[in-house]
């Protein structure tokens, strides 16, 4: 007789789950399988006490609650990128509250459901509800202890997640870009050599990317016009060029070199 432990399990259904939804890709039901397994997750919530900002800090004060969401959030990692999009957005918006119980296992779980979501070509989320958790994991970036892995994660979603929500919504995307840059100025100033590389990497592709003639150009007109008196708030690029001339003072002054190539780019 085999016996198979807890772990096995749970990663056999979970397989069969994808599976699943893989066999349901294109047809009508896929909404309502989906639906399902949205609703399971909101039930698990409600267990554990995590439904809402008001109560997610339960969640972890109830260990078994708290280990089945972990669970669910593993089982979503395979599920999230094939399900239909209203279910999967109404998945997402608990991330938020979730991130909020800042505990390293529950972040690492949902870091690794968006990598998922960045890196399928054809799930559709609502991306101001992405970039906000994008954001919210970039600014955590200064406002809380991470481990290396967890910055070089956070480092590579900044890189694949907006690259995503910036083909959906350009206009809402740019408006982020400075943050998202902050962040990664932060992750670069680490004393993790993952990290840093991974930041690089991303700057790079961001200013391939995302940085254009127009959004140039519009800094320009500005300081032209504030030459004339006329008074406004930075552009992004603006904005942008200074949390790049920080890559050059005193915190980041070990990796000169990685912040040079990082301003070369943006030139």
């Amino acid at each position: 007789m085999v016996y198979f432990n807890g772990l096995q399990v749970r990663n056999q259904s979970h397989s069969g789950l994808r599976d699943i939804l893989l066999s349901f890709q294109r047809k009508a039901i896929l909404v309502p399988a989906s639906d399902g397994i949205a609703r399971c997750f909101e039930r698990l919530l409600l267990l554990a006490g995590g439904s809402n900002d008001a109560n997610t800090g339960s969640a972890a004060e109830g260990p078994k609650g708290a280990k089945e969401v972990i669970h669910m959030l593993d089982a979503l990692k395979c599920c999230l990128p094939l399900m239909a999009s209203k279910p999967s957005n109404t998945i997402l918006k608990y991330f938020t509250a979730l991130l909020g119980l800042r505990q390293p296992i529950v972040t690492k779980s949902i870091l690794e459901n968006l990598h998922a979501v960045g890196d399928s070509p054809t799930v559709q989320l609502k991306p101001d509800m992405l970039l906000d958790l994008i954001c919210s994991l970039g600014v955590s970036v200064s406002t809380e202890r991470k481990s290396g892995d967890e910055l070089a994660s956070i480092a590579r979603l900044l890189n694949i997640g907006t690259r995503k929500v910036y083909s959906q919504n350009k206009h809402i995307f740019v408006v982020k870009l400075p943050l998202v840059f902050t962040s990664l100025g932060d992750i670069l100033a680490s004393e993790f050599e993952e990290a840093r590389f991974c930041a690089v990497e991303t700057f790079k592709g961001l200013i391939d990317n995302c940085i254009d003639e127009n959004m140039v150009s519009q800094g320009i007109d500005q300081i032209k016009a504030r030459h004339q008196g006329v008074r406004s708030n930075p552009t992004v690029i603006e904005k942008i060029c200074a949390i790049l001339e920080g890559l050059l003072d005193v915190r980041c002054s070990d990796v000169w070199d990685k912040s040079f190539l990082v301003i070369s780019l943006a030139f």
